[in-house]
């Protein structure tokens, strides 16, 4: 499917659901963005205002990446945990 035929299926719709599709877009953009600002506010939060080093300082991206790098260890060990448990439990054979 193609970028076009998306957007003619999407003219189709009922303006309803025209808007149910923008408002929802639009609520996923802003959370985007609110987490993007949490990190951010977290790091300034966690360094020293006293140190005037700049260079040491993360910056969004880094604290970004290390706050997926962070959830994706964890995501891997609660899998590892559930794996552990079916074996453990009986639940595969």
């Amino acid at each position: 499917m193609s970028l076009i035929d998306y957007i003619q299926k999407l003219q189709e719709k009922t303006p309803r659901e025209k808007h149910k599709i923008a408002f929802f877009t639009s609520l996923g953009i802003s959370v985007f963005i609110f987490v993007i600002w949490i990190s951010v506010v977290k790091v300034e939060l966690r360094t020293d205002t006293s140190d005037t080093n700049t260079a040491d300082l993360a910056t969004p991206l880094k604290s970004l990446s290390a706050s997926v790098s962070d959830a994706y260890k964890q995501f891997n060990e609660q899998v590892g945990n559930l794996a552990d448990e079916a074996t453990t439990s009986g639940l595969t054979q």
